[in-house]
């Protein structure tokens, strides 16, 4: 009589393995300032790199009849009746009601005229329409739209410190990989270069770079660079040393794979989480650096323009024309906070003392 012997199946609720990167992902999901940060990041990179492809104003384009006009104030351009491809002037209408004088030239008659949407306003013996528009954040001391110029000083900044992070990042990484992995005294004179280095002023080296190659953008990505990557090599150094000593990393020099396979396949891919979190902190001081650069005269030049630009020319007409420094340092500031929110919550969701608990 045959008799049903009981299978083993593998149960459908068993429970998966998971791994580290998967639990810090839950974790980070989880940190509500570190999804604030990295939304607001997300939202200000497509403003910056997109926004100025859609807005009707140029970043260099100049109307110096509208200099230094406030927020939110409608501006009116006077064309001719014939020729309504060029403006005749411009003026801004403060609170939608103004009284402003306009002259052809400066030998015309004057005529004033309370501007309303849609109606016209007659010089001498001429009438010129009205045609509004509006700066949403108004314009700098050029007449200068000084929300495409804030869009397009992000790019910079941003650029900056994406670049200059990558640099750091590129040369740390394998610098101090080379450092831990190999110690005695390679290790030793690589360290005291780094020391070296590390005494010299920041400020001097940029000058010094900047008088023998020249004022360009480019060499401001490798000057920053330049610097930001010693500490990223000491924190390589200090976690290859760490793992250099592990079980596999023995059992793959037991089978004779060489140091550079080593160091690159089995060693570097098991500190990312700590060169992740310190390239996250690291964006925001490089795009310190530079705001600090260009408020020195020595970091983007015209007509190019950063955050750290726009708050150096906002600073100086700070009494008369606040908005100049308060959009931009506003930005500025909300794009530093969300990195730093993104960085400590990086820095917590790759924790393993974190992951244990």
């Amino acid at each position: 009589m045959p008799v049903a012997l009981p299978t083993s199946e593998p149960s459908a609720a068993a429970e998966k393995g998971s791994s580290l990167w998967h639990d810090a992902w839950l974790r980070l999901r989880k940190n509500r300032l570190a999804v604030f940060g990295a939304a607001s990041l997300i939202v200000i990179a497509v403003a910056c790199f997109l926004g100025p492809l859609v807005t009707p104003f140029h970043y260099e384009e100049q109307q110096l009849d509208l200099r230094a006009s406030p927020p939110m104030a409608e501006l009116v351009n006077i064309y001719r009746p014939e020729d309504l491809s060029a403006p005749f002037s411009w003026s801004y209408v403060a609170r939608l009601r103004v009284d402003r004088e306009f002259d052809r030239t400066g030998d015309a008659e004057a005529a004033f005229a309370r501007l309303q949407k849609g109606e016209s306003v007659t010089l001498g013996t001429r009438i010129y329409k009205l045609a509004p528009h509006r700066h949403i954040l108004g314009t700098d001391t050029l007449g200068r739209d000084l929300f495409v110029r804030i869009l397009s000083g992000g790019r910079v900044s941003l650029g900056v410190g994406l670049a200059a992070t990558f640099v750091a990042l590129t040369i740390g990484v394998v610098y101090g990989a080379v450092a831990g992995y190999f110690g005695g005294m390679l290790d030793t004179v690589m360290m005291r270069i780094v020391d070296i280095i590390y005494s010299l002023p920041f400020t001097i080296f940029v000058i010094l770079l900047m008088v023998f190659f020249g004022r360009d953008i480019y060499l401001l990505f490798v000057a920053i660079g330049a610097v930001e990557w010693l500490t990223m090599a000491r924190i390589v150094r200090s976690q290859v040393m760490a793992t250099k000593r592990m079980e596999y990393v023995e059992a793959a020099r037991s089978l004779g794979f060489g140091s550079r396979r080593i160091i690159f396949r089995h060693i570097l891919p098991n500190v990312l989480g700590p060169v992740i979190v310190y390239s996250t902190l690291t964006i925001p001081a490089v795009m310190l650096l530079e705001a600090f650069l260009s408020f020195l005269g020595l970091g983007v030049q015209p007509p190019m323009s950063s955050w750290g630009v726009l708050i150096k020319e906002g600073a100086e007409k700070m009494e008369d024309f606040p908005w100049l420094l308060i959009y931009p340092g506003v930005v500025f500031s909300w794009t530093l906070f969300s990195l730093n929110f993104l960085g400590d919550g990086l820095r917590d969701a790759l924790d393993v003392r974190s992951s244990a608990d």
